[in-house]
């Protein structure tokens, strides 16, 4: 595939914003203890309204049901180390292998795993490519994810059928290994949006056209997190403790600043286009009103939890897992 590159320098608006950051009520925020709490990494909400967590040092990924309270338990290939999840339309839950190198499909009905290796692994050094961030397009059909060590992304069809000899899966190579690629997520165009958090940048990829472009973020930015909705293409800026929304046509960018102290990893863009954001760094979840520009912090309840993923479902609850906490959280609306 022909790259055709087009770099801009973010200068971002200066916005108004309201900072009303203010404590959660004991009724607002629920904890459940995980059963296994071997370093919990990534949650996903399937269609169903289960929520999938997946337990990176158990090699195992959890399925909790709301209805029930009752968590399920699916063992993968050791040394998997599961971390990014996404569930696409017929249920079936997509994770990233980062310790095996490969894109992991879990058939909740049957138990099967199903496991689709990344070309690199024949070129890989000292350092095996690494599967972070995963992102479901569902105009492609197809399952992205960010290889956090060699710079690239890679691709996978939703009905795709492993093969014994050759791959399913396709890769572009888009910066140096050094970027440190993170977080993942496609608009509706089908355009493919990733955070380098090595680099200070956005970039932006159309797979029909091959074109790449780079949103030049201010030194020290570390974006991390990627969500795409209706409102735009919303990145977390662990760095500087920012909140950025990019316009997906312009590449036009502002920012809402977190609290103090802040470090937000991971966020969504609930119905309702309210911005939900993990903050690592106080160890709580942030919820940003782009409307009015107002904050509003809900602490986990497990003090020194870190929240590395929050999901939302249909129903508005907003779903999130403490890594240090080994518990899984609710925010009811």
């Amino acid at each position: 595939m022909t790259l055709r590159h087009a770099r801009r320098r973010c200068t971002l608006q200066a916005v108004a914003v309201v900072l009303a950051t203010l404590p959660a009520s004991a009724q607002t925020v629920r904890e459940i203890p995980l059963p296994l709490t071997a370093l919990p990494a990534g949650v996903a909400v399937a269609p169903d309204g289960s929520v999938w967590i997946s337990i990176m040092q158990a090699d195992r990924l959890l399925r909790f049901d709301p209805a029930s309270q009752r968590f399920s338990s699916f063992e993968l290939t050791l040394q998997s180390l599961p971390r990014g999840l996404v569930v696409d339309a017929a249920g079936r839950v997509w994770f990233a292998a980062t310790g095996r190198s490969y894109i992991g499909r879990l058939d909740p009905a049957d138990r099967r795993v199903d496991e689709f290796a990344l070309p690199s692994i024949l070129d890989a050094g000292l350092e095996r490519p690494t599967p972070w961030a995963l992102a479901l397009s569902r105009r492609q059909g197809r399952v992205w994810s960010a290889l956090h060590s060699s710079g690239k992304i890679a691709s996978v069809a939703v009905d795709a059928t492993p093969v014994h000899r050759g791959f399913v899966v396709s890769e572009i190579l888009i910066a140096d290994p050094l970027a440190r690629l993170d977080g993942i997520a496609v608009d509706r165009e089908g355009r493919v949006w990733v955070a380098a958090l090595g680099r200070d940048e956005v970039i932006r990829i159309d797979p029909a056209t091959g074109a790449v472009s780079r949103l030049q973020l201010e030194r020290g930015s570390r974006p991390r997190g990627v969500a795409a909705a209706p409102s735009g293409v919303w990145v977390a800026l662990f760095g500087s403790g920012r909140v950025l929304r990019i316009d997906p046509a312009t590449l036009a960018a502002r920012a809402w600043q977190l609290g103090v102290g802040a470090a937000p990893t991971a966020l969504t863009v609930d119905d309702r286009g309210a911005v939900w954001v993990a903050d690592y760094g106080s160890s709580a979840i942030a919820r940003l009103e782009p409307a009015t520009g107002s904050v509003r912090s809900f602490a986990a309840v497990a003090s020194g939890a870190r929240v590395h993923s929050v999901a939302a479902d249909a129903r508005g609850r907003v779903w999130y897992v403490g890594a240090f906490s080994g518990r899984l959280g609710v925010i009811e609306p």
